[in-house]
């Protein structure tokens, strides 16, 4: 189940803050990772950063993540290289307003 970040207590908003800065690195290793995996037409590796990103967005209370991940997941599997691309730049516009 996913939620808003509005959703959370202030205790629970503090305990997010404090993860934050580690679940954007790890965002950012991911974003380079599926990079690599485009070029090298790695459509398995990417289809699985999609799922996790799909969840761990939703987590992180980051609806706008779970759909970005859902949509890479979804264009990994029936192999859409121009949607990838698009939600790749999606993914790295995300992650440079928040991370």
């Amino acid at each position: 189940m996913s939620h808003n970040r509005d959703d959370l207590s202030e205790e629970d908003e503090f305990a997010l803050a404090d993860l934050l800065p580690q679940y954007f690195a790890l965002c950012r290793r991911d974003l380079e990772h599926i990079r690599k995996a485009l070029k090298d037409e790695n459509l398995n590796d990417i289809r699985l950063i999609g799922h996790n990103l799909k969840g761990s967005g939703g987590a992180y209370g980051f609806p706008e993540l779970t759909g970005i991940g859902l949509a890479i997941e979804t264009a990994a599997k029936t192999g859409d290289r121009e949607t990838l691309e698009r939600q790749i730049e999606e993914f790295a516009n995300f992650l440079r307003a928040h991370g």
